[in-house]
């Protein structure tokens, strides 16, 4: 719609009222000039007409205001579970010393079958492989007994570590 100065005229006295939102302007005025006029039009025309805001005013707003209360923070500190759930329900390997693996037990990698145990012992080129009979690498248990225990209980051993530390 163009704003003649006949409508800019009766959306001042509208505004004025009080009485109507935007939504109901914009209604009236549609009826009365036969063209579609949306709410985003007159506040829009509220806006380029520098009409003042309706309602009470801010500084008002902020004498009535009172803030809502808020829950006080919370004190609780996190703390580490206890030990107890860090049991480890089988009784820990006794320490083995790779070094002290026997020679006639030792593979390379060339050497290794499916039934030997594939844990690396070493570094460069003196590593080894552990070769303990006790492994089946087809039926998924590539370690013997005693390094499959250190290879999935690696947190039991950091644990031991942080206290021999500690101590």
């Amino acid at each position: 719609m163009a704003w003649t100065d006949a409508s800019k005229d009766r959306f001042k006295e509208l505004w004025k009222n009080q009485l109507y939102s935007a939504v109901n302007i914009a209604n009236i005025l549609t009826k009365e000039y036969g063209q579609n006029i949306t709410r985003n039009a007159v506040l829009g025309m509220r806006l380029r007409l520098n009409l003042p805001l309706r309602g009470i005013s801010a500084e008002e707003r902020a004498k009535t205001f009172t803030p809502r209360p808020r829950a006080p923070k919370s004190t609780k500190v996190f703390q580490r579970p206890p030990d107890q759930f860090f049991k480890v329900s089988r009784p820990p390997e006794p320490k083995q010393n790779d070094q002290d693996i026997p020679q006639a037990q030792r593979r390379t990698i060339f050497t290794l079958t499916s039934e030997t145990c594939r844990w690396p012992v070493g570094e460069g080129e003196s590593v080894f492989f552990c070769g303990a009979p006790e492994a089946d690498f087809e039926a998924g248990r590539p370690y013997c007994p005693q390094h499959h225990a250190r290879a999935h209980n690696r947190a039991a051993d950091l644990k031991a570590e942080a206290a021999g530390r500690a101590a």
